[in-house]
């Protein structure tokens, strides 16, 4: 309808249209619909009715598909082809088998995902608890002349949570162009919206803090005496 420059369905009802040596009338107009891969644009399409048609026959099934549906369609098929096998395949199995590529990208994402979440998780664990041990003394001198744990906590946290923000400013851009030039192949594309970078990042913070908070109070509940008498 745009391409022909008509400026909506109601104007362009009944419009007289040349196509293939013949005239048609226009008696309706579709939505957009996809019907080919993401990463192509919406084509222009004509319906017409044709007496003599060739290709495919659609089938709108109002029931679910059973060995005994496919076996009266056969039926009915054969009895107005005989000698043409029936060949068919199901509409949204094969919309479906144009996004494969993305599905099988998906998957594989969440699953690299999900491993670098760990191995962080535990690299972060082992760094906190090598971090601590190694000022166990110090935390125990600081709370033997007054400070509390709170004070003590935020001194520790403060260190590892500006390594963490660090490596976060660092992440987002890498994200944000790597997302850009993955979309690039699409032609619909979505917006990249600001909370998908705040939301990620202050999920990985919020991860980061509870299990330095867990390590870090685990080694201020010790009895700081007990540390100063041995060498740490």
């Amino acid at each position: 309808m745009r391409r022909l420059g008509l400026p909506d369905a109601q104007a362009a009802l009944n419009q007289k249209l040349l196509s293939y040596g013949d005239t048609f009338n226009i008696v309706g107009v579709a939505d957009n619909y996809r019907h080919q891969s993401p990463k192509t644009s919406y084509e222009a399409l004509l319906f017409w009715y044709f007496k003599n048609p060739w290709g495919h026959y659609s089938i709108r099934l109002k029931e679910d598909v059973s060995s005994d549906l496919l076996d009266r369609v056969s039926a009915y098929w054969e009895s107005a082809y005989q000698d043409k096998p029936l060949e068919y395949f199901f509409l949204k199995e094969h919309y479906e088998a144009q996004y494969s590529a993305e599905q099988k990208l998906e998957s594989i994402m969440w699953l690299f995902n999900g491993l670098s979440i760990l191995v962080a998780c535990l690299g972060l664990f082992g760094l906190a608890s090598f971090m601590t041990r190694i000022r166990l003394k110090e935390l125990s001198i600081r709370k033997v002349i007054g400070a509390n744990s709170v004070q003590l906590w935020l001194l520790l946290t403060s260190d590892f949570m500006k390594l963490v923000f660090g490596s976060m400013i660092a992440a987002v851009p890498l994200f944000y162009f790597g997302s850009v030039e993955w979309l690039a192949q699409f032609e619909l594309q979505m917006t990249l919206g600001l909370l998908m970078f705040i939301v990620p990042s202050g999920v990985v913070e919020l991860l980061s803090l509870a299990i330095l908070s867990y390590r870090i109070l685990k080694a201020l509940r010790q009895n700081p005496t007990r540390c100063l008498r041995t060498e740490v």
